[in-house]
């Protein structure tokens, strides 16, 4: 089945792209994750992807960052730890 949102063009310059990509999966996390704290002030969440590795995390993280200020969302901060990438809502 042909992901709808992968272009021929996309396709032609990566021929083996995974049609499993670009599905807004990463997304639904990165808004889910943002969910979670804003409904539970103080407590910190884990931000984790679903490929399961400390690269994906992270690009999930910044994916976060990128998110948040356009939402216009306050108090909200993404801290690390040497492996780990949090979020936590700093409003009380």
């Amino acid at each position: 089945m042909k992901n709808k949102l992968i272009t021929d063009k996309m396709r032609k310059g990566y021929p083996d792209s995974d049609e499993n990509r670009y599905t807004g999966k990463s997304l639904g996390i990165a808004l889910e994750t943002i969910g979670k704290a804003l409904q539970n002030p103080s407590k910190p969440f884990q931000i984790l992807d679903h490929y399961g590795t400390y690269e994906s995390d992270k690009n999930l993280a910044f994916m976060i960052e990128d998110i948040i200020p356009k939402l216009d969302l306050k108090f909200l901060k993404i801290y690390n730890t040497t492996s780990k990438f949090y979020i936590r809502y700093d409003l009380l």
